[in-house]
């Protein structure tokens, strides 16, 4: 037969180990789970502004007169969207388990994740890959597109 003070031993420490188990399992979910997702909509709040910082860029090409100033601010338009995307990516892929946040609406689905991940290197490049006679603004249209990947209101 088992006495009170066993009972109450007992109980104490099921309680404790139990607080002790449910703070590590917490912890366990908040560095897994929650953490990638609050980096991954970080990374996609760095997209959209760049893409919208940018945005007077996406079309525009180099040209051997162009000033000096202007030639640093566009590498670094490339260098920056190209940054971001990098990130974006891999906080997408940091995320475990993925099918919950993309069931919770965190994340986008794997292909409209490959879309805008497209999108946006494309987008780096901004209007070096274009020869004269491609269409006007085909950037300025993929910006806009990738802006509805990401669900952004007003586009």
């Amino acid at each position: 037969m088992v006495s009170d003070l066993d009972k109450i031993l007992l109980t104490s420490v099921l309680t404790i180990l139990g607080g002790l188990l449910i703070h590590v399992l917490s912890q366990m979910f908040i560095k897994v789970f929650l953490e990638p997702c609050v980096e991954f909509k970080k990374s996609r709040g760095d997209v959209i502004t760049y893409l919208t910082f940018y945005s007077n860029m996406h079309d525009s090409r180099l040209r051997h007169n162009d000033a000096d100033g202007y030639k640093n601010r566009y590498y670094k338009a490339q260098d920056d969207i190209r940054l971001s995307m990098a990130k974006f990516r891999s906080s997408y892929y940091s995320i475990t388990p993925h099918r919950l946040a993309v069931l919770l609406g965190i994340t986008p689905r794997f292909q409209t994740f490959e879309n805008i991940s497209n999108n946006l290197l494309k987008l780096s490049f901004l209007g070096d890959l274009k020869e004269e006679g491609d269409k006007m603004l085909e950037n300025t249209r993929l910006a806009k597109e990738t802006f509805k990947l990401l669900k952004v209101r007003g586009y």
